[in-house]
């Protein structure tokens, strides 16, 4: 073969600030009215407010917000303000613990297929979808990317990106500095068992 096998493009990091919530519905969902944030109330769904920020129900007492970076230090404490008085719900920003990757093009979901068993058909994965499933054997989250045409944005922990980025280059046919089960030491490749 003289090139990738799927027309895809993959592009990680992302520039927005990534807050994790938990507690019942009824807190977190009124903690995310009263800071006029969208409020999906059916697990594995998102929902894009006004102001950019999309706010993700990850499971019954677990969501996730996004949004530009730029509005890291308003949201904060906006979610601050509306959580710290309720004594069963928290909340925690994680932009540094995650990474962010993107895959858009017409190969996006057969490189996905690759790593998961999960159903992203649009018919399962509906635009609104963001759900956790294993990526090649490690936990991730996946969504459809917004963007125009085919495209996905997986978040996985940070500590798995180097990983993840090896699986998926692999998986598109083009050639890794690191092939997958391999790992380099002084110099020298040795196979991982």
């Amino acid at each position: 073969m003289s090139g990738p096998r799927y027309d895809v493009r993959i592009a990680r990091g992302h520039a927005w600030c990534l807050f994790d919530l938990r507690g019942s519905a009824e807190r977190i969902l009124g903690a995310l009215g009263a800071c006029g944030l969208p409020q999906p109330e059916q697990a594995n769904r998102r929902a894009v407010g006004e102001s950019g920020a999309t706010v993700a129900r990850i499971g019954p007492g677990r969501w996730f917000v996004h949004a530009p970076a730029a509005q890291e230090g308003r949201l904060a404490a906006m979610l601050a303000h509306a959580i710290d008085r309720l004594p069963d719900a928290d909340m925690a920003l994680v932009s540094d613990q995650f990474e962010a990757f993107r895959l858009q093009g017409r190969g996006a979901a057969d490189i996905l297929a690759q790593g998961t068993a999960l159903d992203i058909a649009p018919a399962s994965l509906a635009a609104d979808a963001l759900t956790a499933t294993d990526m090649f054997g490690a936990g991730v989250l996946l969504e459809r990317s917004d963007e125009p045409g085919d495209g996905f944005i997986l978040l996985i922990e940070r500590s798995f990106g180097d990983w993840l980025e090896r699986w998926l280059h692999a998986a598109t046919g083009r050639p890794c500095a690191i092939e997958p089960g391999n790992r380099v030491t002084d110099g020298k490749r040795q196979r991982s068992l």
